[in-house]
């Protein structure tokens, strides 16, 4: 592994900016991390660095986090506004090629949504989620436990 340097940038998203990194050359396959709660993208940065020799890896700060812009409200951090700053770093990212998708924690259930996402269909390459559940399979998990209690729940 070598120790390449990652540049910065902004990414323009449909309700504010998107602080975006970049380790590795834009002829790479496009490996996209997004971060779990209360992190930022800096937690990838060991790891951007161990695959930026065979991947352009990219981490972004999602809104809220870092240096992105910061909604008030607690309705603009909804998963469909979450959905779309990913839709616009993907595109600012790879526009043409599919990309592999690795998520921590809030992260991960972010990507859940954009891997079911329609409109992402063909774009994303692979999934990796760590230590994050679809909140579909958890309102499935919940239903089936209210319907059969045990002593543990």
């Amino acid at each position: 592994m070598t120790s390449k340097p990652s540049t910065t940038f902004v990414v323009h998203g449909p309700h504010g900016p998107l602080a975006v990194q970049r380790w590795g050359h834009a002829s790479l396959p496009v490996v996209i991390l997004v971060h779990g709660y209360p992190d930022n993208r800096s937690k990838w940065e060991p790891v951007a660095r161990q695959l930026s020799d065979r991947y352009q890896v990219i981490a972004y700060d999602v809104r809220g986090a870092g240096d992105s812009f910061k909604p008030k409200r607690r309705r603009d951090y909804r998963l469909e506004h979450l959905t779309a700053d990913f839709k616009a770093v993907l595109q600012a990212v790879s526009p043409k090629r599919p990309v592999h998708l690795v998520a921590h924690d809030w992260g991960s259930v972010q990507s859940w949504e954009f891997v079911t996402d329609p409109a992402l269909k063909g774009r994303i390459a692979s999934f990796t989620s760590c230590s994050g559940p679809c909140l579909d399979h958890f309102g499935h998990w919940l239903r089936d436990s209210l319907k059969r209690p045990t002593p543990v729940n």
